[in-house]
């Protein structure tokens, strides 16, 4: 921990002192301690100021229930085979959180095996993770509470629906890969000098006995994902330094007789994604040369390791493999919408699925035998929640296997996909949607979001939130702008690190062409992103507010200058560059929300959200930018923050927690946009 400490002070020196080289202002940076009886004070006073706008505000019942009219379904997962019985989970519109349920065949009865909604009694709990012994017999599960990234590992006996005596705690970025033989598995968790580290966890036994199997003490950035070959042989460890970072991969032979590292692929600045293995031939999803990505076959059986392209790099992004018997089934995004295409092993290419029509689509299976032919595929658009699918490759038979019965028609809404240019002429895909029956005459309000980062793709998929604002009137408007994975890893690369204000660009470009084609104008427009599109809107906000009726800004990082001396920000230094290098610094400089605010300046009224418990992103980002903006604003415009109890950076969150967050997002938005 004294080390620990150290190595977080020494960061945090460096920072200051190119802070202070660089004459940058850090007057709030007191509300980095969530203790300090300032900052409660602080913070009280925030939540008073938010509690007397958003209740003074006469539309948040009809809000709630125009969200909650596109939120009355009930949703399913992919069901997961396990023997003669199925693992699926299932969400009705009562509920908080999904439920996992067992059932024998498809069609047989469902029995409660997990119920998050019975567990969260004094504070929101998440079920993260399930992963079925290969017996059968056990379920290790991983909870969250209050929306954190920590997670708490137990083991269920399936049969009797009871937990075992296993109990793993502060597990975070881990999954757990089960033995051949089902009595442990192996995790990741943060181990000396706060590396990630790979552990062996026998059952029936105590975390504190649990064997260390690998870590790099020297390299406390490095984290580990761990899969295991289809035949049980070898555990698969994929190394990265960060978020959408370049990583490494090795392996153990489970069968020998002490546990080594070989290494497979050493870091070469290119991403590798395990997709399955056939006795020593390993297949990989990457993207080296080949910024759209490719099928690689790797054969540990030779030395050195043989390489061959399998699905050589196309025309269009190869998003996802899955191994289906002796077929690849790949997924495809074509031009921001998804094609399913079939081919054998030796990467001929068979025949493609029939998808209902453009829109989002994945592909699943956890069959991996060479007898099997089956796989599921799922599919949705803007406006059509997800519908899944099951498809047999030996006789073309399609079937429908879960399908949501709608209060409401699709057919009502329409949907455009358009390009548009961005400042220094790049062509950005945007998807929008609104009423067929609104007339488009510059007056609708308009909602636009974006994320372009970490070269995530932004889906044009269904959200109950847009459609919400759509059946109200208004028009909702997806940017795919750089910086995301929507055209590949080209994409990615041309608004990552020193090149992020092109993606920023883009989405000012998205707004200025919106105005333009005479959806809407600047005091009927609003921004809104989450996260690293949260930093976007923050950004765009700061460079252009005269292009904005209104901002908010979700769980955003912005202090782009400490970034990385919080919990996982360190992770993030790939895709932003690092603080402690004086180029970088003097380049996040450039833009960092917080750093970027002018006094006197008419700011658009802004919204900030957080949660309190935001292990990901730390609140203290919401925190310094409120302070500094509702200090600085030149204008009229409210600036509020809206802090949510016992909740995190998103995932995991109660239903009635999300929807109690997008009614005061909108509540805000309608009072004030003209």
């Amino acid at each position: 921990m004294h080390r620990i400490f150290l190595f977080l002070f020494a960061l945090s020196t460096v920072a200051t002192t190119l802070a202070k080289a660089d004459n940058v202002s850090d007057p709030y940076r007191w509300l980095e301690n969530s203790q300090d009886p300032r900052t409660q004070e602080w913070l009280e006073v925030q939540k008073n100021r938010f509690e007397s706008y958003i209740e003074a505000n006469p539309s948040r019942d009809q809000i709630k229930a125009d969200l909650k009219k596109f939120l009355k379904f009930t949703s399913y997962s992919f069901p997961k085979h396990l023997g003669d019985e199925y693992l699926f989970r299932k969400i009705e519109p009562s509920q908080d959180q999904a439920v996992l349920y067992i059932q024998k065949g498809l069609d047989g009865t469902p029995r409660v095996l997990i119920d998050p909604n019975e567990l969260s009694v004094n504070y929101p709990v998440s079920l993260t993770h399930w992963v079925p012994s290969p017996d059968c017999t056990l379920l290790a599960y991983g909870l969250s509470e209050n929306g954190s990234d920590w997670t708490t590992w137990k083991v269920l006996d399936i049969a009797t629906g009871e937990d075992r005596s296993d109990h793993l705690e502060k597990i975070k970025f881990s999954g757990v890969v089960w033995t051949p033989d089902s009595n442990g598995f192996y995790y990741c968790q943060y181990g000396r000098k706060g590396a990630h580290s790979i552990y062996y966890h026998a059952l029936g036994t105590s975390q504190e006995s649990d064997k260390l199997i690998y870590d790099d003490p020297q390299n406390e950035s490095m984290t580990y994902d761990l899969g295991l070959t289809s035949d049980g042989r070898y555990l698969g460890v994929s190394a990265h330094s960060g978020t959408s970072s370049p990583n490494s991969i090795f392996y153990f032979d489970l069968a020998a007789d002490e546990l080594k590292p070989t290494e497979i692929i050493p870091s070469d600045g290119s991403r590798y994604h395990f997709v399955s293995s056939r006795g020593s031939k390993f297949y990989f999803e990457s993207n080296k040369n080949a910024p759209l990505w490719k099928l690689i076959e790797v054969d540990i059986s030779q030395t050195p390791c043989s390489f061959q392209d399998i699905i050589p790099e196309g025309p269009f992004h190869l998003e996802s493999v899955i191994a289906v018997g002796e077929y690849f089934v790949t997924c495809t995004l074509e031009n921001v919408s998804n094609r399913i295409h079939i081919y054998d092993t030796s990467g001929n290419w068979l025949k493609d699925v029939p998808l209902p029509g453009l829109g989002v689509a994945g592909i699943y299976t956890d069959h991996d035998t060479a007898a099997e032919t089956k796989f599921y595929f799922s599919f949705n658009n803007l406006v059509q929640p997800r519908t899944l699918y099951r498809y047999t490759i030996s006789n073309d038979s399609l079937e429908l296997y879960k399908q949501p019965e709608l209060p409401f028609d699709p057919k009502d809404y329409t949907i455009r996909q358009i390009t548009y240019a961005s400042k220094d002429g790049t062509q950005v895909p945007m998807h929008i949607v609104h009423r067929k029956d609104l007339e488009i005459d510059g007056n609708s309000q308009v909602l636009l979001t974006g994320y372009g980062g970490y070269g995530i793709i932004e889906y044009p998929s269904y959200r109950a939130s847009a459609m919400a604002w759509v059946q109200r009137g208004g028009i909702f408007a997806l940017a795919h702008i750089r910086g995301g994975g929507e055209l590949g890893d080209a994409w990615h690369q041309a608004a990552r690190g020193s090149k992020r204000q092109n993606g920023f660009d883009d989405f000012i470009a998205a707004a200025e062409w919106l105005i333009a084609q005479g959806y809407t104008k600047p005091s009927k427009l609003a921004i809104t992103g989450a996260s690293n599109g949260g930093l976007l809107v923050a950004v765009c906000s700061n460079q252009r507010p005269d292009l904005f009726g209104a901002v908010v800004v979700k769980v955003g990082v912005l202090d782009m200058l400490r970034f990385h001396l919080f919990t996982a920000g360190r992770f993030w230094v790939y895709e932003y560059g690092n603080p402690n290098n004086p180029n970088d610094f003097a380049y996040l400089r450039t833009y960092s929300p917080y750093h970027n605010i002018q006094s006197g300046v008419q700011y658009p009224p802004t919204l900030i959200m957080t949660g309190d418990h935001d292990d990901r992103v730390v609140p203290l980002h919401s925190y310094k930018y409120t302070a500094a903006l509702q200090e600085a604003q030149g204008g009229n415009g409210s600036i509020l923050l809206r802090v949510e109890k016992n909740a995190g950076h998103g995932q995991g969150k109660p239903m009635s927690k999300v929807i109690e967050e997008i009614v005061d997002t909108y509540a805000f938005l309608y009072q004030e946009l003209e």
